[in-house]
């Protein structure tokens, strides 16, 4: 029977001819990608649940509230009506103008979301681990 030295140790990964099982990096583009596919799963890839699911809940609230209230403003800024006393170009310009403005917003929203995924899983593959919370 073989004798096991002191310092040798029991697992066999460790072991010559086995490769030591080591935790993936993680990717800051990856984060950031998933985030510009849809906003929050950055978020959930750096295990930001809370915050992804909150994003992700916004941003659908968002398209499903505002996707026909936009397309319809846009449309009429570039068309300013087809139909003759029915379409009303001073309407149409304010549904345009109120339609740039959630625009912009979002893109600024959009913009923060993408950030915060990259710096975050920056911060995580250099080491920074979440602290852990417990409820008393």
């Amino acid at each position: 029977m073989k004798e096991r030295n002191a310092g040798e140790l029991r697992n066999p990964a460790h072991k010559e001819g086995y490769a030591a099982r080591e935790k993936p990096a993680h990717r800051p583009w990856l984060a950031m990608g998933l985030s510009i596919l849809f906003a929050g799963l950055g978020q959930l890839y750096n295990r930001s649940y809370i915050k992804g699911i909150i994003l992700i809940i916004l941003e659908l609230a968002f398209i499903i509230t505002f996707a026909d209230f936009i397309g319809l403003g846009l449309w009429g800024m570039v068309t300013l009506g087809t139909i003759p006393k029915v379409d009303h170009s001073i309407f149409l310009l304010v549904y345009g103008l109120l339609s740039l403005i959630l625009l912009a917003i979002a893109a600024m929203i959009y913009i923060v979301n993408i950030r915060d995924a990259k710096k975050e899983a920056e911060l995580i593959a250099g080491g920074w681990q979440r602290p852990k919370r417990h409820l008393p």
